[in-house]
């Protein structure tokens, strides 16, 4: 991910044992649970150890 790319993308981590209201609200289950946001709808989401190389993929197809 180039510098310019890495702008376009804000990584978010919440707590789910302190915000336990944010975690039901989106069904958060498991941990990781990642999701994919853009104004306000979710385009992603997956659940479980996503490889970097896969992460990364995912995330450049949103970008692109």
């Amino acid at each position: 991910m180039t510098e310019e790319e890495d702008n376009r993308i804000r990584i978010i981590k919440v707590n789910v044992d302190k915000y336990g209201v944010t975690a039901s609200q989106y069904r958060i289950q498991s941990v990781p649970t990642l999701m994919h946001f853009r104004n306000g709808e979710i385009l992603w989401r997956t659940s479980g150890v996503v490889e970097k190389t896969e992460l990364l993929a995912t995330l450049d197809s949103f970008l692109t």
